[in-house]
């Protein structure tokens, strides 16, 4: 048996889940910024007096 053929399927694992933990870390580093800002209400604008 071929070293490469027995390493292979381990190696396609390794990398597919290498794959899916990037791309969680990608995802809860990009909204934890989201998270920290103030819920802001749609209408608020039409209430705020602003200086023209």
């Amino acid at each position: 048996m071929d070293i490469w053929s027995a390493l292979l399927p381990l190696l396609c694992l390794l990398s597919g889940g290498g794959v899916i933990a990037a791309l969680l870390v990608y995802r809860g580093r990009r909204q934890k910024p989201d998270r920290k800002e103030l819920p802001t209400d749609p209408l608020a604008d039409l209430f705020i007096d602003r200086e023209e």
